[in-house]
């Protein structure tokens, strides 16, 4: 079997780094040191796709496989120097989204996922 990263994948990663870098990264140490959550930047990674990674198109996502979720978060982390918003992106998608989806009902689906 052939393990390596598509082409697209490594694409799209290399896309997520430079967003990081261009878009999360002003302005971390003093959010930090005031304790402020970086909503702008967890609008901009929601209008990236970040948060959609894994849902389902009908629902507004990606439809990202684990491999490819997890290589972009790798490279997200690896560009972005704010921890807390990575942390609760992670949180949101893993333990929010997911459960969601793979454990709501038709209605709570429609409803919720479009929007998260």
């Amino acid at each position: 079997m052939d393990f390596s990263f598509t082409k697209e994948q490594i694409s799209f990663k290399e896309s997520v780094v430079k967003f990081a870098r261009r878009e999360l990264n002003d302005g971390v140490t003093e959010r930090d040191k005031k304790g402020e959550f970086f909503r702008d930047g967890w609008r901009k990674c929601a209008d990236f796709g970040i948060l959609g990674l894994p849902m389902p198109k009908e629902y507004g996502g990606l439809e990202a496989d684990i491999v490819t979720c997890a290589f972009v978060m790798q490279g997200l982390g690896y560009a972005c120097k704010d921890s807390g918003l990575l942390f609760v992106m992670g949180s949101h998608i893993w333990t929010c989204e997911i459960p969601i989806l793979h454990f709501g009902t038709k209605e709570q689906k429609e409803k919720f996922l479009p929007r998260l």
